[in-house]
């Protein structure tokens, strides 16, 4: 079975046990929805938005759902927009990868016990393995911002050289600005949006920029 990039995020932002790390899962999830449809040319990020540039369909059935109703938007989007309507369709990924058996869902003890949902050993090992040799900026971008980093880049200099590239990237960039609206709105607290750019030029509908 070929996973895609949501699909192996799901897999590695979670312990071996079945634990997810940290609140960010969702979001690295989110994002890998954008990161498969820029790697398969559907899709281009011009700063802060998102606009589609091919719409024909990837043959991924759960992605084309997906991308369907971003084709249909017919205008560019904001990344930390888009983020958040993927991140609030994380278990639409999440049974997917049940259904296929390589997620487990088990019962976690403790007196908030919640249901755990331990990764396939030997599809997760082989998916790190694979990011190891392929992170690219627009990829170290999504772990930064997510904070999976820990997991997939074991040593802290390279943790550090992530966060260098991860800081760079649009992707990277909006999880952190959906991180500080959070933490704001959390707090009761206005947030402040330093800049927001233009609508890319010509970058409505589906793309031609």
């Amino acid at each position: 079975m070929e996973l895609i990039l949501p699909e192996e995020l799901m897999l590695i932002g979670r312990t071996a046990a079945g634990h997810e790390h940290g609140s960010s899962t969702r979001l690295a999830v989110a994002a890998g929805v954008i990161g498969e449809l820029a790697l398969q040319r559907r899709i281009m990020i011009d700063g802060s938005y998102a606009f589609v540039t091919d719409p024909t369909a990837t043959r991924h059935p759960l992605l084309d759902k997906l991308f369907g109703e971003l084709v249909q938007r017919r205008t560019a989007i904001r990344l930390t927009s888009f983020l958040r309507e993927q991140a609030r369709l994380y278990e639409m990924w999440l049974n997917q990868l049940i259904a296929g058996g390589l997620l487990r869902p088990e019962a976690a003890s403790g007196s908030f016990a919640s249901t755990r949902y331990v990764p396939d050993p030997k599809v997760r090992n082989s998916v790190l393995s694979r990011l190891w040799y392929l992170l690219t900026v627009a990829l170290a971008g999504i772990v930064h911002g997510s904070d999976l980093g820990d997991d997939l880049i074991p040593f802290p200099a390279d943790r550090a050289t992530l966060a260098v590239f991860g800081q760079r990237d649009p992707v990277g960039q909006a999880i952190g600005a959906v991180h500080v609206e959070d933490r704001s709105a959390a707090a009761g607290m206005p947030f402040m949006v330093l800049s927001v750019p233009a609508t890319p030029a010509g970058c409505t509908p589906l793309g031609g920029c």
